[in-house]
């Protein structure tokens, strides 16, 4: 069990390394705002986060992570606002999928099927709320794992989180 000090702890660090380099949206269910560190050192990025669905007793969204990107390794902090009579549930698993942003110009069904690189992604930390009942945050690792180098295309973060 987490004590309120840890907690505290958790989410100020999540508000401090969203602070100053881009602010909350506005948007009642909408995009969000996101920046991401690599070795300690923070380094903006223009994440878009675009809900897609509400319904079925979850949140269907992604993030979209534009490229290319010199880092291998960097840490997205993702703030989004959520209704509040939604209800996230912050303690049900949270389920992240990494693919190319966009699929266009590819030969289908022969031919190379997109770019061969791989990703992982780790969830850091998971708080609802964060500032006020409808403020959401999301920590998390984003690492190129089949090559030690950056990648050259915008990624989409799938993102599934359960409802209360």
């Amino acid at each position: 069990m987490t004590n309120l000090s840890e907690k505290q702890a958790r989410r100020n660090f999540l508000l401090k390394a969203s602070a100053g380099t881009v602010g909350l949206s506005a948007l009642a269910l909408g995009p969000s705002v996101a920046h991401a560190s690599t070795a300690g050192t923070p380094t903006a990025i223009e994440a878009k986060f675009t809900m897609q669905s509400t319904t079925n007793g979850f949140i269907s969204e992604y993030i979209t992570v534009p490229g290319p990107q010199k880092e291998n390794d960097v840490t997205l902090i993702v703030l989004f606002r959520v209704n509040p009579s939604l209800g996230v549930d912050a303690t049900f698993p949270a389920i992240f999928h990494v693919r190319q942003a966009v699929n266009s110009g590819l030969s289908l069904p022969i031919g190379p099927l997109g770019f061969p690189d791989q990703f992982s992604t780790q969830l850091v930390d998971y708080e609802y709320p964060v500032e006020g009942p409808d403020t959401l945050a999301l920590a998390l690792r984003l690492r190129r794992i089949d090559q030690n180098s950056g990648w050259g295309q915008s990624l989409r973060i799938d993102t599934l989180l359960k409802l209360k």
